[in-house]
């Protein structure tokens, strides 16, 4: 069954988190507590198909239209040209424009992420918390099968 449209969550956002010496790609979201399990299953599925199916060419191009235009907009904003050159300088020493990297997302291609999803989509680097009322810790460990 097709995981898109179930209404098992009220919100839900999957991003990255950025550090001086590492990283955290994670998902955050709000789901009914009778769903809970079902959500976790489905949110796991979809890392494991990360992982294990190629990006088709009509997906990544939209993925990264949607990102070139989310940073367009994102450039409206000062705040967010700050972040942007201040990330740069702080976590990888160095400075590019917007174009360099426009060019730098336009040159990922569906090798690339099947790469990267390999090396970090792994059940040794998953971690899972859960706030609500819930007492069994093995019963949700069990639903980080990939």
């Amino acid at each position: 069954m097709n995981d898109v449209g179930r209404g098992l969550a009220y919100y839900i956002r999957t991003g990255v988190e950025y550090y001086n010496d590492a990283g955290v790609f994670v998902t955050y979201s709000g789901i009914d507590l009778p769903k809970v399990t079902e959500a976790i299953k489905v949110i796991v599925g979809q890392y494991a198909r990360i992982r294990d199916e190629k990006v088709g060419e009509k997906e990544l191009s939209k993925a990264k239209e949607s990102i070139k235009g989310q940073m367009a907009l994102g450039f409206e904003d000062s705040l967010n040209v700050g972040q942007f050159y201040g990330f740069g300088e702080l976590l990888e020493n160095k400075i590019e424009t917007f174009e360099e990297e426009i060019a730098h997302i336009d040159a990922v291609g569906s090798a690339d992420i099947a790469r990267i999803a390999k090396r970090l989509i792994r059940r040794d680097k998953m971690s899972l918390a859960v706030v609500g009322p819930f007492k069994e810790k093995a019963a949700f460990e069990k639903l980080l099968k990939l």
